[in-house]
C-alpha cells in the first residue's frame, strides 16, 4: 500500500519533465510561425506565448499517429489566424474621437416653421376650392391621417366612395398652380407634375409608385448615362405622355401598363399610345401582372424591355434599358439591312451582336445566349462568310457611339464613356484601328451612316482590305 503513491508521484514527475522537454523542443518552430504573422518582435513574442499555451492545453488530445512538430505548427497557425481576426474585428469597431459628430439640435428652425405654415395655408386654400365631398375626404384621409373606412363612417359613405373622392380631389390639386401634390403613407397620387428640363433628350416616364420613380432616377445617375439622356421627365397621365412622345421622337418612354386612365384601362391607353407613336421605344415597367406580361401582349406592343417592380428593377438593368431604347430605330434599320443579305441561320446571332455590343458585352456572352461556345460561333461565322464575332461587335459598338452622338448632340468621347468604354482614348484607338481615321474624320465621312455601310459590306462579302482586323 505504501508503494502506490510513490509510483504515482514518480510517473507524474516523469510526465511533467517529458512535457516540458517537448514544449522546449517545439518553441523554435512555433516562433517561426509567429514571425510570419508579425514583424514586430514584441508582438511575435506575445503570439508565441499564446500559441504555446494553446499547445500545452491540447497536448493530451493529440492523435498519437501524427507527428508532434507538424501538429504543433498547425495549432500555431490556427491560433495566430484566430487572434488576427479578433484584433481586426476590434479595430473595425473602434471609434476614434475625431469620428464623433455633434448631436443635432432637435428643435426646429424658425424659417422651417414659417415654410411649413405657408405650405399649410396654401394647401388649405386649395382644398377649400374643391367640392364639399372631395375636400372633406382629403381632409380626413390626407391631413388627419384617418383610414378610408374611418372617414367613410364620419361622412356616412362607403369606403370605395371615399377612395374615389380622394382620387378626384388629388387629380384636381395636381392641376392647381404653385401647388405640389404630396402623398401620405398608403395614398398614392394618380397624377404627378412633369419636371422642367433644359435638355431635349429626356427619359419620358409614366409611373404611379414612388419606389418606381426613385429607381428610374437611380438608373439615370448610374455611370455616365446622363451624358446621353437629359434626366427623367414624369408625365401626369396617358394624354401627356402621348403628347411628349410625339414632340420628343427617339426618347425612351417608360410606362406602367397598370396606370389607369379616366375613361379606359391602362392597357387600352397603352395600345393607343403605341398606335400614335409606332417608332417610339417603349419600356414596360410595373408590377408583375399576367394581364400585360403575357407573351402575346408583349409582341403586340413591341417593348424594348420589360422590367418588374421589385424583381429586376435594379439601377444597372434600368440603365441598360435606357441606353438600348434611346433612338433604337436606327439600330433596327441596320439589323434589317444586315439580315437581308445573310443566311437565315445567322439572323439570331446578328441580332444579338448588333444589340448587345451597345453595352460592351463580350463574345462569350453572345455565344452563351445562342447556346454554343465561342469557338463554335467563330467557325459558324467563317462558314457563312461573316466577319469574326469580335470584329463585328467592335464595328457595332462604333456604330452605336456615332449614332447616339449625332442624336444627343454630345461629343463622341462622352457617349463612349456612357456606353461602357473606360477611357476616351480607348474609343479613339478603336476607330483608328477599324477605319484608319480619327473620330472627327469618321464624322466627316458620314458618322453612323458610314459605319452602317461598312458593316453591311463586310457581312455581305466578308472582311476585305482595308477593313481587315
Amino acid at each position: 500500500m505504501s508503494i502506490e503513491p510513490k509510483v504515482r508521484s514518480s510517473s507524474r514527475q516523469f510526465y511533467g519533465e517529458s512535457v516540458e522537454h517537448s514544449l522546449r523542443d517545439l518553441y523554435p518552430g512555433v516562433r517561426r510561425v509567429a514571425n510570419g504573422y508579425s514583424r514586430d518582435p514584441d508582438h511575435a513574442d506575445d503570439l508565441t506565448q499564446e500559441c504555446m499555451v494553446r499547445i500545452a492545453r491540447n497536448l493530451s488530445k493529440r492523435d498519437s499517429g501524427s507527428a508532434l512538430n507538424a501538429w504543433a505548427c498547425t495549432v500555431a497557425h490556427n491560433q495566430c489566424r484566430t487572434l488576427y481576426r479578433r484584433d481586426r474585428f476590434r479595430e473595425s469597431h473602434r471609434v476614434a474621437l475625431d469620428d464623433c459628430q455633434e448631436i443635432p439640435d432637435p428643435r426646429r428652425l424658425p424659417d422651417r416653421d414659417f415654410e411649413d405654415r405657408c405650405r399649410r395655408s396654401t394647401v388649405d386654400a386649395a382644398v377649400n376650392d374643391l367640392p364639399e365631398r372631395e375636400g372633406t375626404a382629403i381632409r380626413h384621409v390626407c391631413l388627419d391621417g384617418l383610414t378610408c373606412r374611418e372617414a367613410a363612417a364620419l361622412m356616412r359613405l362607403r369606403a370605395n366612395s371615399v377612395r374615389r373622392a380622394v382620387a378626384r380631389g388629388m387629380a384636381k390639386l395636381g392641376q392647381a398652380a404653385d401647388l405640389v401634390v404630396w402623398t401620405a403613407p398608403g395614398i398614392r397620387s394618380p397624377t404627378w407634375p412633369a419636371e422642367t428640363l433644359d435638355g431635349g433628350h429626356p427619359v419620358l416616364a409614366l409611373v404611379a409608385e414612388q419606389i418606381a420613380r426613385d429607381r428610374l432616377l437611380d438608373g439615370m445617375r448610374l455611370g455616365s448615362t446622363d451624358r446621353i439622356l437629359d434626366g427623367v421627365r414624369f408625365a401626369s397621365g396617358w394624354r401627356e405622355i402621348d403628347h411628349l412622345a410625339q414632340s420628343l421622337p427617339g426618347c425612351p418612354v417608360v410606362v406602367d401598363p397598370g396606370f389607369r386612365a379616366h375613361d379606359r384601362r391602362g392597357i387600352d391607353a397603352l395600345r393607343i399610345l403605341r398606335a400614335h407613336n409606332p417608332d417610339s421605344p417603349v419600356i414596360g415597367y410595373g408590377r408583375a401582372a399576367s394581364s400585360w406580361q403575357g407573351a402575346g401582349f408583349i409582341r403586340e406592343i413591341g417593348f424594348v424591355a420589360v422590367v418588374s417592380t421589385g424583381v429586376n428593377d435594379d439601377a444597372e438593368t434600368l440603365r441598360r434599358a435606357f441606353i438600348h431604347a434611346a433612338d433604337c430605330e436606327e439600330t433596327d434599320v441596320l439589323v434589317r439591312r444586315v439580315k437581308g443579305c445573310t443566311d437565315p441561320e445567322m439572323h439570331r446571332f446578328l441580332d444579338l451582336a448588333l444589340h448587345e455590343s451597345l453595352t460592351r458585352r463580350t463574345v462569350a456572352c453572345v455565344a452563351n445566349g445562342l447556346g454554343v461556345g465561342a469557338q463554335t460561333l467563330a467557325r459558324q461565322c467563317r462558314a457563312n462568310c461573316l466577319p469574326a464575332p469580335k470584329r463585328l461587335m467592335l464595328l457595332a459598338a462604333a456604330f452605336h457611339v456615332e449614332r447616339l452622338a449625332r442624336w444627343s448632340g454630345h461629343a463622341q468621347g462622352s457617349v463612349a464613356l456612357a456606353v461602357g468604354f473606360s477611357r476616351v482614348a480607348d474609343y479613339r484607338r478603336l476607330v483608328q484601328r477599324l477605319f484608319g481615321a480619327a473620330p472627327s474624320e469618321l464624322t466627316e465621312r458620314g458618322g453612323p451612316d458610314h459605319v452602317a455601310d461598312v458593316i453591311v459590306h463586310e457581312v455581305a462579302s466578308g472582311p476585305t482590305s482595308p477593313f481587315e482586323a
